[in-house]
């Protein structure tokens, strides 16, 4: 149990630096929002309504 919490760690720990790395590369402070779809699709044309007021929050 402890080698596999050890590792828990150290992937938590490599997961986080690369996400501030990714962060301070970023030439925008916006997320990037990525949302596959494809046509026609009901669900996807109702996630999209949803997501639609927080257009103006991710690229």
């Amino acid at each position: 149990m402890l080698w596999f919490q050890g590792n828990s760690m150290q992937l938590a720990k490599h997961s986080f630096l690369l996400l501030l790395r990714n962060l301070s590369a970023s030439k925008t402070a916006l997320p990037v929002l990525t949302l596959f779809t494809k046509d026609p699709c009901p669900l996807c044309d109702e996630a999209k309504e949803v997501l639609e007021p927080y257009r103006n929050r991710v690229i």
